[in-house]
């Protein structure tokens, strides 16, 4: 149990040979034992200045189709270095609405 207040469960269970689960399930039975478990510290690099990246823009819009075997096959002969047939989709349909 007192493992647990400076190390995440599946470090304590590596150590006494148990799953995280195992150890999850015995915190739980006897939580009223459990000490109060701090905040993690991060380990970060304090010398090297952040880079600010760009904020990638949410894609919360959805569009959904399906394709036939034939229609599937002509998209990935077109566009062979895509690395999926999605991305595939998604470069003409961006193409398109920015005409």
């Amino acid at each position: 149990m007192e493992a647990t207040k400076t190390q995440t469960y599946a470090e304590v269970g590596a150590k006494f040979r148990i799953s995280r689960q195992r150890v999850g399930q015995i915190v739980r039975r006897w939580k009223q034992y459990m000490p109060v478990r701090s905040l993690r510290v991060r380990k970060t690099d304090l010398g090297l200045e952040t880079q600010h990246l760009p904020k990638k823009e949410n894609r919360i819009h959805v569009i959904s189709f399906r394709l036939t075997a034939n229609q599937l096959e002509l998209l990935q002969l077109r566009y062979p270095d895509m690395k999926s047939v999605d991305r595939a989709a998604r470069e003409i349909v961006v193409k398109v609405l920015s005409i």
